[in-house]
């Protein structure tokens, strides 16, 4: 395998990308293939699974998350390393439903999506992406990331790490407590204070 590797794509000796769907498989002799069992991965309704990566490039100087790769909501091991999947907590995140993820490489964790109340807002502060300009204390606004619920677009659109200047209104939304944080208060002059980013969570 090349260096650094943890997991082989092509066949090596080794932990393999590739995982083995319900069935019935022969020719896995047991002096040639150690086969280990496991669960699909159940993210429940009101739920996220939050994805940290084990092996793949390093996370370029300066961020924090991995940066989304087209491997099917991480099922897909082989093409996550193939397409250049970074190690590390990474951007995209997994909705409810059953996933069978290669264990291996991709560690889980169950979250619940952040709610915002009624009669509330939510103060967005982002743990990652680019400096916010020099003299200014909030970044610029950035639009078309769902509020902040596609953060890969956020990222590529040039968002900044830091306070923001746009605000998330109550309901639910697919964004972690781990992506965001937020304190009690009502009302038109007690927002809620929200802290955006897989990287990282704050308490008050």
């Amino acid at each position: 395998m090349p260096d650094g590797r943890i997991i082989a794509t092509k066949g090596e000796a080794g932990f393999q990308a590739k995982t083995l769907a319900p069935g019935l498989y022969f020719w896995k002799w047991f002096w040639q293939y150690d086969i280990t069992m496991e669960k699909f991965t159940v993210i429940p309704e009101g739920k996220l699974g939050l994805v940290l990566v084990r092996n793949g490039r390093e996370v370029p100087t300066g961020n924090i998350l991995g940066r989304s790769v087209d491997c099917d909501n991480f099922q897909d091991a082989t093409k996550f390393l193939d397409n250049g999947g970074q190690r590390g907590r990474q951007t995209g995140f997994i909705t409810a439903g059953a996933y069978r993820i290669n264990s291996m490489l991709f560690q889980v964790s169950i979250t619940s999506m952040v709610r915002i109340q009624e009669s509330k807002v939510g103060i967005i502060t982002t743990l990652d992406g680019v400096p916010i300009e020099s003299g200014q204390i909030a970044g610029k606004l950035v639009e078309g990331h769902n509020n902040f619920q596609d953060f890969d677009r956020f990222l590529k659109n040039g968002g900044s790490r830091g306070l923001q200047p746009q605000v998330v209104l109550a309901g639910s939304g697919q964004v972690s407590d781990q992506h965001l944080y937020h304190e009690g208060g009502i009302g038109a002059h007690h927002q809620p204070r929200v802290e955006l980013g897989f990287g990282a969570q704050r308490g008050a």
